[in-house]
């Protein structure tokens, strides 16, 4: 995790190629008229070869491992339409860089919203949920609590997910192991004292 002054762009190029899931809650700055200019503003700092800005070009070029990214700032997946390639957003960029499932923003985020939503989002995403359902049900959550204002669609409709939507965590089968496996000493057990018992009876 990077925070504050370690929220750097060089940090963020530096170790996302390790990780299986990245998560930015940040701000952006889109451009409409060169989409490719579009950033991501990390920390500002005197490091003289990165800026702090991480523009949409420079994700092209990056190579992710990861399986998922959240992108948790304003318009991520917002930029300008081009006939024959689409929307030319942040989001987009990830694609192109190796990410098969993105979580983006469609407009402006409120960031006590966005935070409840995302915390409940990874919650359900660890009980094995698919990632679509997962955002739905943090989406229904938040509503059991949202005020009259809150609870408009402005404030929880604008995160969507793009791409793969398989569950992170399989807990299906884990848990099917966790079964057999008890099944299997439980069976042993009861194979083992029913031949002991058995041998005490007939001598």
């Amino acid at each position: 995790m990077f925070i504050d002054d370690m929220a750097t762009e060089a940090n963020f190029k530096a170790n996302s190629g390790d990780y299986d899931v990245l998560h930015l809650a940040m701000h952006t700055i889109i451009d409409d008229e060169n989409p490719m200019y579009s950033k991501l503003v990390f920390t500002q700092n005197s490091d003289s070869l990165q800026d702090g800005l991480l523009n949409t070009h420079e994700i092209y070029n990056m190579n992710f491992n990861a399986r998922m990214v959240v992108l948790s700032a304003c318009n991520t997946g917002d930029g300008k339409l081009l006939k024959g390639e689409g929307v030319m957003s942040l989001a987009r960029g990830f694609f192109y860089a190796g990410c098969p499932s993105v979580i983006m923003t469609l407009w402006t985020v409120e960031d006590k919203t966005g935070s409840n939503l995302m915390s409940n989002f990874y919650t359900f995403l660890s009980q094995g949920l698919k990632k679509d359902n997962a955002l739905r049900q943090a989406k229904l959550e938040y509503l059991k609590t949202a005020d009259a204002l809150k609870s408009h669609p402005y404030f929880w409709s604008g995160y969507v997910t793009l791409g793969d939507v398989d569950p992170l965590y399989d807990n299906g089968i884990f848990n099917k192991l966790i079964y057999f496996t008890f099944g299997s000493v439980g069976l042993i057990l009861f194979l083992f004292f029913r031949k002991k018992f058995k041998g005490k009876a007939v001598a």
